[in-house]
């Protein structure tokens, strides 16, 4: 057993990101003497070495390092020195000096501490293992998936850093040196000049072995390490006042060139490490990105203080609250307690947000369109008189009472897809990085709806209400009667647009609907029979007149026809001849017993005839099981088939019977069937659908019923043929 020591702590020098390391300075109780303890990254630690220490021990040492950083260790090199108490003295006066600074302060400590932290002698090194979270490796493969491109910034040596991307599958067993996996890994002992050389050279190298690789080549990877970067992102000195000291022209443009050459190097890449970076270093890392790829939108997400840098230079900074303190989370947008729910925040919550942004976003500019047109087409039809089509005050509080809450609902509560699902089938996300949902396209398409429903809401009740027609008690039919029933029939084609934008139906999205009417309405006896009398004299009274005509209730439901089934018969080709990957989703939500989460079946995210085909890949599993629409109960009808719908098939308590006929599959009730020539609804399902699609492992039958339900088949086809 060893002897207890008690060291006397004269002075602690504390850690920083520039200084990447820490030293305590101590009282030896059993010489006496001041000794300065110091511990830190390898490669600083080096450079703080006597000149003894490194010929008598680094070699030795360097193979240590190698061998724990290669089996994914994180170490740590540690020195001493021995200091005469008058150079103690000596240097601590100074020191003391510079914490009183008031200018500069943290830069002369730094020096300060670096005046002593020299003339080590090595004392060994230490290797701890820093052990994933759980779910992390899921995560990031879910996230690769997603096609969102995963850089790794660390302060960990290479050897390291490769193994933790092998051990998180940020790096495939495909990538392997030197051509699917790029590293520069520059040595530490190397001279300035002669680094920097083979720093360029490297990346000319590199260059030419991705030159003629796509944007995010699958299975390449390129891995850097610190010292290449300090010549691409190299520390600018100071002067006394702590300001960066301006460098010559010369210089800021080739460091923008390396710094062009190494993004144009790593687009081409599906993974990128950087290794021993600085909290600088990886703040110009995503500002790089975030500068040069104007489409891109950046996320760092950091767990310490030395990422804080790199989550206030991204678009979206997120921030782990764990062992390293709150600084991150303090200084990111969005806070999560663990690695993995990242993939909860993007997959899930940020798919569904994007669906719901876009839905509002489109919806307003519709709904405004609707009205704003109306007024036009009233202005042709009244010779531009200026005359307002509608009242006033309707149209004031058409944005606030008629149309506001039912999108409002939307926009918080709706969901196209469970969480569950979101997370399986990757490529949703993939679709909001290419606007699939917000384009020019569907913004014309909206805007094109908004034209063609404000065509039918204004001439609808022109054509009806201002033909010269009489009422019941005599009265002619005017102006404010076509625009009472105009504003009712625009305030119901609206609501009922976003009804038809609306997936998940809960009870409070019906009340809600039901609550938007019953105040339109309300509105209207309210305002037409006491307000506007004071406010606007032609409208009195016009509500209760027009609510008692017999056309008014007729022509009500023949405009909410007429306006949406356009939108319906498109919502319904779409589906069945042009789906969406959401469109397969939808379907695999509503039908969950159409496919089988054990067949294996992804999104295929190679091709886009096949993403077109509906068809999915079995050689990645895990990417989301997705049904096909082309092959589906609804896609049958493209090839002339009378099949069921899906509802009775799948709702359905007794199994109808199917048999063959000229057109197709047909159904017929049992008793009309000799129980030979039909099969069952299960049948019929894995026939016609489990053949088609890689979703169903096989139907659960013994060899011998199918072969004796093929006889029976082929003996019914043979008696069909004698009888014709």
């Amino acid at each position: 057993r060893g002897v207890h020591h008690r060291f006397e702590i004269i002075e602690f020098l504390e850690f920083n990101s520039s200084r990447k390391r820490m030293s305590v300075i101590v009282r030896d109780p059993r010489d006496n003497k001041i000794k300065v303890y110091c511990k830190g990254a390898d490669n600083v630690i080096y450079d703080r070495l006597t000149d003894f220490s490194k010929e008598s021990h680094w070699e030795q040492t360097q193979r240590h390092l190698q061998a724990f950083a290669t089996t994914g260790l994180r170490t740590l090199c540690c020195a001493y020195r021995e200091v005469s108490d008058d150079a103690f003295a000596e240097w601590y006066e100074g020191h003391l000096e510079a914490q009183k600074s008031l200018e500069n302060r943290n830069n002369l400590i730094d020096q300060s501490s670096a005046r002593i932290e020299c003339e080590l002698t090595l004392c060994g090194a230490t290797a701890i293992e820093d052990r994933l979270q759980d779910g992390v490796p899921e995560c990031i493969a879910n996230l690769s998936k997603a096609a969102i491109r995963i850089w790794v910034l660390t302060g960990d040596k290479v050897e390291t850093a490769i193994n933790i991307g092998r051990s998180c599958q940020l790096l495939t067993h495909e990538m392997k040196e030197p051509d699917t996996m790029i590293v520069i890994d520059i040595p530490e002992s190397l001279p300035h000049d002669v680094a920097k050389e083979q720093t360029i050279g490297a990346l000319e190298e590199a260059a030419n072995i991705v030159k003629y690789h796509e944007d995010g080549q699958e299975h390449q990877a390129f891995v850097i390490s610190g010292r290449a970067l300090t010549f691409i992102f190299p520390h600018r000195l100071v002067d006394a006042k702590g300001k960066e000291i301006r460098v010559s022209q010369r210089q800021l443009e080739e460091e923008n060139e390396l710094q062009t050459q190494l993004l144009s190097i790593c687009k081409k890449c599906r993974a990128v490490i950087c290794c021993r970076v600085s909290p600088k270093q990886k703040a110009q890392i995503v500002l790089l990105v975030r500068n040069n790829e104007k489409d891109a939108i950046t996320l760092s997400i950091g767990d310490g203080a030395n990422d804080v840098p790199m989550i206030k230079a991204a678009h979206v900074g997120i921030g782990i609250s764990g062992q390293e303190g709150l600084q991150a989370v303090m200084s990111s947008d969005y806070a999560i307690s663990q690695f993995r729910f990242l993939e909860t925040l993007l997959l899930v919550h940020g798919a569904w947000s994007y669906q719901r942004i876009s839905k509002l976003i489109l919806y307003s500019f519709y709904k405004n369109c609707v009205i704003s047109l109306s007024q036009i087409w009233f202005a042709i039809f009244s010779a531009w008189s200026g005359q307002l089509f509608y009242d006033p005050w309707a149209g004031s509080v058409y944005n606030l009472a008629f149309t506001s809450v039912p999108v409002l609902l939307v926009a918080i509560f709706d969901r196209e897809m469970s969480s569950k699902n979101a997370k399986k089938c990757q490529k949703i996300y993939a679709s909001g990085q290419t606007n699939e949902s917000f384009n020019l396209k569907v913004f014309f398409l909206y805007m094109l709806e908004g034209v063609y429903h404000s065509v039918v809401v204004s001439f609808f009740a022109i054509g009806v209400f201002t033909n010269g027609s009489t009422l019941s008690n005599g009265e002619d039919n005017d102006l404010w009667i076509a625009a009472e029933a105009m504003f009712a029939y625009m305030v119901l084609v609206v609501n009922f647009k976003i009804m038809l934008e609306t997936y998940s139906w809960t009870k409070w999205t019906g009340i809600t609907l039901l609550s938007t009417f019953a105040v339109w309405f309300l509105f209207t006896a309210i305002y037409g029979g006491f307000v506007s009398f004071t406010v606007e004299p032609n409208s009195y009274f016009v509500s209760f007149r027009v609510m008692r005509m017999n056309g008014y209730w007729m022509n009500m439901l023949s405009v909410v026809v007429v306006a949406l089934i356009p939108e319906v018969l498109y919502r319904y080709w779409m589906f069945n001849y042009r789906p969406s990957i959401l469109d397969r989703v939808k379907l695999m939500e509503k039908y969950p017993d159409l496919y089988d989460e054990n067949s294996k079946t992804a999104l295929n995210p190679r091709s886009v005839n096949d993403e077109e085909a509906g068809y999915g890949s079995v050689d990645a599993p895990g990417q989301g099981i997705i049904a096909t629409v082309r092959d589906s109960f609804f896609g049958a009808f493209r090839r002339r088939k009378l099949v069921p719908r899906m509802a009775d098939v799948l709702s359905s308590a007794e199994p109808k019977l199917f048999t063959m006929s000229s057109l197709g599959y047909v159904p017929f009730a049992p008793d009309e069937t000799d129980g030979q020539n039909g099969m069952t609804q299960q049948e019929f399902m894995h026939r016609r659908i489990g053949s088609k699609l890689n979703i169903f492992e096989g139907v659960q039958q013994s060899s011998a019923g199918r072969r004796d339900r093929d006889h029976r088949e082929d003996e019914d086809d043979q008696k069909r043929s004698e009888d014709v």
